[in-house]
């Protein structure tokens, strides 16, 4: 029979690690907005960035916190002399350590040491300062919280002890006023009310009996009408509750919906109102009363990168100031609306990508800035990556937009079904544009790459990046097996009845995954068009895999095969070093017994045939896939590829400061760990691979199929789990779940084949 070519899988990447970029400036080229007659334009403003934050802006001030040897200072700019050439080091100081220190109260208790924890501001223009006196100087213990407040004009109001904040040694959104003066104060478990005058009012408990730890972390935050609110961010799950505490007397919490959800929100304080930043890198405006959102701006129109944005606050009706902060420079910015008749017009070219990743928006960033011709946006058509009923209304609108003749130019097939788009001919050939432009060399990619993504004699695109997903033999016995048939594996698992062969597994998963390479290989001969599921060899792995699923698994025993995502060259390591025995990357059983890979791809760009800007859409391909950088996993080009593999088996030396290798006590080269990996909690050092482990990641990516499942193979697979539910989970003998799996298969191959020109 026929090996079909079927093992690349459109999924969506995991967002937990990305790489960082710097983020650019607006100088040089005017960027869009969505509404085409205004843009918020942005300028760095000189000097000191870096030490700028927790900004606040009152009716004639900006505050905000400056570092300085080491300790925090208030300090404020008026908002009138604000502008493109501010710089932030020649600011006023407003409050100091040593102001608060000399006003201690005598109930203050001795310390070794102090510090500034937070500020907040009035609408009278008072201010708040939050301080912690601490003891030791090795292990430092909080001793006692102090609030101080002080006039507009500088003059002391009061300055209490607080003995029962519980509070860490960093800066922290700790402190928040509302519209009749009182401060809020977050300490441990609690909020602290305290009157107008400072003294303590109501405790009010955390909703859900919340407590700030490592994994937790609480915000008190306060918007310019004096509602209150905290934010509870989760680290664990990473979402995010905020609560609105309602009521004059004693204020109980109530959830702002709005508010909540994905950790990757963020919220900042500012005039008129809380502004977040969601997840698609919008800037909005929260209303309390409506519990709703309104769009201000996207930061890309800016060409600006929301991941890089460190605080925001609103200065004026047309301006913000930005503080952001990427790998390699901060930068404090000036975004000041400006009408977008003052730039000459540029081509818009729209990219559709549902999940983009951080190496594209760059990419967008770094063309914009550079194109005299064609501005680039990026349209996520509302996909959450977290919710499948918005990512289905995202696809259903992406169609529609296709369909319209006024959709996207680029499409990124990275969270999408490749084969529903290249199948039905909406697609570029990219070996066109290839082959009559000098400036791009197909070489640097990988041969079975091109040869994978080629659909219908069409170079559909050409993916930046991949991770894989392999099986493993963990076990000696399983790595007896030479044929990795799924007969063999079978047999291996008869042979040892009493062992495992996954410590988790579920029937979906086995027929899904495990088992559908070699459904696809031998059940089906895709050349004639016939199926043979209604075989007692089918019959006989619906079985098995019952036996398998049903199997109880003690928590001391090992399994015979592990299933693994490998995203970098360490991730070999990680599992070599999980089993006390010898290991080894297999893949999924497969009808020959060479055993098969997943891949999932990142930044998979296709040129839409319908685009009406398909130079400028080429253009931006050319520019995106010549860059250095990509997303998380290995890179398709050979070159970064081979430099990646390389550097995984090169020790990191320990050097002087003229270059050269620092000895050990033994005479030897002094070698530093990269860094840890986890093997069941518990942190080990590594340094570099073998040689002969980085050619086996290396065989492994050799054998990779890139090729996309067809729309037919993905629905045989569809009807498999299907029609099998009923014979795991219902009345049906696996007899008769395989005769109708064999009449759905066999009728969707005859229309299939009718369908052929």
């Amino acid at each position: 029979m026929k090996r079909t070519k079927h093992m690349a899988l459109s999924l969506v990447a995991v967002l937990l690690s990305c790489l960082t970029a710097g983020c650019g400036r607006a100088e040089e080229e005017a960027p869009r907005s969505d509404a085409g007659d205004f843009v918020y334009v942005s300028e760095s403003l000189p000097n000191s960035a870096h030490t700028v934050t927790n900004f606040s802006a009152t009716e004639n001030h900006l505050f905000f916190l400056r570092q300085e040897n080491n300790s925090y200072t208030v300090c404020r700019i008026p908002l009138s002399e604000i502008g493109s050439e501010t710089d932030f080091s020649d600011s006023e100081t407003a409050l100091a350590l040593p102001a608060i220190l000399s006003s201690l109260p005598e109930n203050a208790p001795a310390y070794d040491f102090a510090g500034i924890l937070d500020y907040a501001t009035d609408t009278e223009q008072n201010l708040y300062c939050l301080a912690a006196l601490y003891k030791g100087s090795i292990s430092p213990e909080l001793v006692c919280g102090i609030l101080y407040k002080q006039s507009p004009e500088g003059g002391l109001l009061y300055c209490r002890t607080l003995p029962d904040l519980q509070a860490p040694l960093q800066l922290a959104d700790l402190i928040a006023i509302d519209s009749d003066g009182r401060p809020y104060v977050l300490q441990g478990s609690s909020i602290l009310m305290l009157d107008k005058n400072g003294e303590a009012g109501s405790v009010i408990a955390l909703e859900n009996n919340l407590v700030p730890d490592a994994d937790i972390r609480i915000r008190l935050l306060a918007d310019s009408q004096g509602h209150i609110y905290y934010t509870a961010e989760n680290y664990i799950n990473y979402t995010r509750d905020t609560y609105l505490l309602e009521g004059s007397r004693n204020p109980r919490p109530t959830q702002a919906s709005k508010l909540s959800g994905r950790l990757s929100m963020r919220l900042f304080e500012a005039p008129g109102g809380l502004l977040v930043q969601s997840d698609d890198d919008i800037l909005c405006r929260y209303d309390q009363k409506a519990d709703s959102l309104s769009e201000i701006l996207k930061w890309e129109d800016s060409n600006l990168l929301g991941k890089d944005l460190q605080d925001v606050t609103q200065l004026a009706e047309n301006s913000f100031l930005v503080s952001l902060q990427s790998s390699d420079r901060k930068e404090l910015l000036l975004l000041t609306r400006t009408s977008s008749s003052q730039f000459p017009q540029k081509e818009e070219i729209v990219i559709a990508s549902f999940f983009p990743s951080t190496a594209l928006k760059q990419s967008v960033v770094d063309f914009n800035l550079a194109s005299a011709q064609y501005h680039v946006s990026i349209e996520t058509y509302g996909a959450d990556f977290y919710s499948g009923d918005e990512n289905a209304a995202a696809v259903t609108l992406l169609d529609a937009s296709l369909v319209s003749g006024n959709g996207p130019d680029l499409l990124d097939l990275s969270s999408l079904e490749v084969s529903k788009y290249a199948e039905g001919k909406m697609l570029e050939d990219l070996y066109s544009y290839i082959n009559n432009d000098d400036l791009f060399d197909k070489e640097r990619y990988l041969d079975h790459l091109l040869e994978g993504y080629t659909i219908n004699g069409k170079l559909v695109c050409i993916p930046k990046s991949f991770s894989f997903r392999s099986l493993w033999a963990v076990d000696p016995r399983a790595l007896s097996v030479e044929e990795w048939t799924l007969p063999e594996v079978m047999a291996l698992t008869e042979r040892y009845p009493e062992t495992p062969l996954l410590m988790q597994s579920d029937y979906e998963y086995m027929l899904e995954t495990f088992c559908s390479p070699y459904f696809l290989e031998h059940f089906v001969d895709w050349e004639k068009g016939e199926a043979s599921f209604d075989s007692a060899e089918f019959c006989h792995i619906l079985t098995w895999i019952k036996a398998q699923t049903r199997k109880t698994v003690a928590e001391d025993e090992t399994e015979l095969a592990a299933n693994s995502w490998t995203y970098q060259f360490i991730d070999y390591l990680s599992m070599a070093w999980r089993y006390d025995t010898d290991t080894a990357m297999r893949g999924y059983p497969s009808a020959d017994g060479e055993g098969r890979f997943f891949v999932m791809t990142t930044d998979a760009l296709s040129i839409l045939s319908d685009s009406r800007h398909k130079e400028g859409a080429w253009e931006f391909l050319r520019h995106f896939l010549s860059e250095d950088t990509y997303g998380n996993g290995f890179p398709t080009r050979r070159d970064l590829l081979a430099e990646l593999a390389e550097e995984a088996v090169t020790p990191r030396y320990a050097l002087d400061e003229k270059g050269n290798r620092v000895k050990n006590s033994e005479g030897e080269d002094w070698i530093l760990p990269k860094g840890n990996i986890y093997i069941n909690g518990e942190p080990l050092e590594f340094f570099a691979l073998e040689q002969e482990q980085a050619d086996a990641v290396m065989d492994a990516i050799a054998k990779i199929d890139f090729s996309p499942r067809t729309g037919t193979e993905n629905t045989v697979i569809e009807i498999i789990l299907q029609e099998a539910n009923d014979f795991f989970n219902g009345p049906k003998t696996e007899a008769q779940v395989a005769a109708v799996i064999q009449n759905r298969v066999r009728t969707l191959l005859q229309e299939n084949s009718l369908k052929q020109p």
